[in-house]
């Protein structure tokens, strides 16, 4: 994908996000008013990262690439989350897969926060397209700063250089 089709596709996802043309640089901008349940039935709204680098990572139980890339990020999490960052899956299989998405947890023992957006709610304001895997990396203060479609083996050592970035600032 070349800059300027990344660069328009950031652009419309803030603009989805609510925050197009925002300097405010507010968590609340960006991630206000989202919330999922996780696979305990727990509500979990992005606004309680306040402070913390996150990575959105939205991927799907039928998606190949989302099964090579979800244990490299859990890797990534454990190695960083000391210093302020989380990763937050998100599952976007829908209303009727919440039994496949407890296996496949369970199968790969993934411990980081997996999220149901059964609705669609949160991909379609920051994926509308639903490409998978697909990783949105936010900073401290809540703004996107780095989105990444689809895995090829290598592209999670250039998401540990962003994430590293955003942790030394």
């Amino acid at each position: 994908m070349t800059r300027i089709a990344l660069s328009l596709l950031l652009i419309l996802a803030l603009a989805c996000a609510g925050c197009a043309g925002s300097r405010s640089g507010s968590r609340d901008s960006a991630v206000g008013g989202i919330a999922l349940m996780d696979l305990k039935g727990r509500q979990v709204q992005l606004q309680d990262f306040r402070g913390k680098v996150v990575l959105l990572s939205f991927w799907g139980s039928h998606c190949d690439p989302c099964h090579l890339e979800l244990p490299l990020l859990q890797d990534l999490w454990k190695r960083h989350r000391d210093r302020g960052f989380e990763l937050i899956s998100i599952n976007v299989d829908g209303t009727d897969a919440e039994s496949t998405v407890r296996q496949v947890v369970r199968r790969y023992r993934y411990t980081f926060p997996v999220l149901l957006d059964q609705e669609t709610e949160v991909v379609s304001r920051f994926n509308p397209k639903l490409d998978l895997p697909y990783n949105v990396l936010l900073d401290r203060d809540g703004r996107v700063v780095f989105v990444h479609q689809g895995y090829r083996t290598g592209d999670e050592a250039k998401m540990e250089r962003e994430v590293l970035k955003l942790l030394s600032r």
